[in-house]
């Protein structure tokens, strides 16, 4: 099972999204999947109107791959409002699928 997480509402936290399976794993690659999660909405990356996502790094290491986003969130309460926050995703050798709040 995969569940989705909030990226904005992340701040300092990291939440285990779930696991890819490892039929998956061997014929997709990390990066691949992280677009995936990010393209399903699975990892939202804003609440209201839209968000400007921007992968800033990538590290590969012992089967494991992480990726460390940017982004600016735009939504309207009385006013605009824009708000910038970093994120990460991590999908591990054994396919666990991590998300984590950057600052």
């Amino acid at each position: 099972d995969i569940q989705c997480v909030d990226a904005p509402r992340l701040r300092a936290k990291s939440f285990v999204v779930g696991k890819v399976l490892p039929a998956a794993l061997a014929v997709h690659d990390r990066a691949k999947l992280t677009e995936f999660l990010l393209r399903a909405q699975m990892i939202q990356t804003y609440y209201h109107i839209s968000a400007t996502v921007c992968a800033v790094s990538a590290v590969e290491q012992e089967g494991s791959r992480t990726t460390i986003f940017k982004a600016s969130h735009l939504y309207f309460t009385n006013r605009k409002n824009v708000d910038h926050y970093g994120f990460s995703i991590t999908i591990g050798r054994d396919g666990t699928i991590t998300v984590a709040g950057v600052r």
